[in-house]
């Protein structure tokens, strides 16, 4: 079995196939043209013959519906070879920074148990990170799924799900702590004036955490806690980047 934890486990009766998951490509991203709790419903209606490995809402909630050692029902010829991920939405909608996050932490853990490249896929020959319409017809003919802004921002759930700087974006610009960020580490670890360069934020708030949490009862879950914090710094540092970009 393969289960996600820390998401809600919203595992489906029926409309997949059990053990059909023959290989792992990637992953397909989708947009569910509804919400999170409707897709839930719909995919638990025997009629519908439709389902998806995971779901994230745009509050960041992540259903897991189906195993991925099973083959879920989502994109027609790409099911017993691609995961997938719905997201709570209409077409042209771009995913919010806590969905985005969520999205991250979902492939991470897609790259860590399944094998996932972290990479953009754009034709059903590559692998890593596609989206649902890349396939055409042999996939169910949805080219406008899941849409424009959630393909753009790829690169970002990419990035966060790294949890590092290495990637095709230039991620280096110094940008203002969040509020949750410890203000008190030594100056040896990059803070200077409130600022930290993303490559330092990343590697040093988890070495720092890591150190000083090595003989507390509390390791596993400061670790739970500091990797979700990571994603979503790096989340809301490649989103700011791509912003950045896009406007000149």
């Amino acid at each position: 079995m393969a289960l996600m934890p820390g998401v809600t486990r919203r595992l489906i009766p029926r409309n997949f196939t059990r053990g059909g998951q023959t290989a792992v490509h990637g992953v397909l991203l989708h947009i569910m043209e509804g919400t999170l709790d409707g897709t839930d419903s719909w995919f638990r209606n025997p009629d519908s013959k439709a389902s998806s490995h995971f779901g994230v809402g745009r509050d960041g909630r992540v259903f897991q519906w189906v195993d991925t050692d099973d083959r879920s029902w989502h994109a027609s010829g790409a099911n017993a070879t691609w995961l997938s991920i719905e997201h709570e939405g209409r077409g042209g909608d771009a995913l919010t920074p806590p969905q985005l996050a969520a999205t991250a932490r979902v492939i991470r853990w897609m790259h860590e148990t399944e094998g996932v490249k972290l990479q953009l896929a754009d034709t059903p020959a590559e692998r890593g990170i596609g989206w649902h319409g890349m396939g055409g017809k042999a996939w169910g003919s949805h080219p406008d799924c899941p849409g424009n802004p959630i393909k753009a921002q790829r690169p970002a759930i990419i990035a966060a799900a790294r949890g590092t700087e290495e990637t095709d974006m230039n991620l280096t610009d110094a940008v203002k702590l969040p509020a949750w960020v410890p203000t008190t580490w030594p100056k040896d670890e990059g803070l200077q004036d409130g600022k930290i360069t993303v490559n330092t934020a990343l590697g040093s708030t988890y070495g720092h955490a890591r150190r000083s949490a090595e003989n507390s009862a509390q390791l596993i879950s400061d670790v739970q806690a500091l990797r979700a914090a990571v994603a979503d710094l790096a989340a809301a540092v490649a989103e700011l980047s791509a912003q950045g970009r896009a406007g000149g």
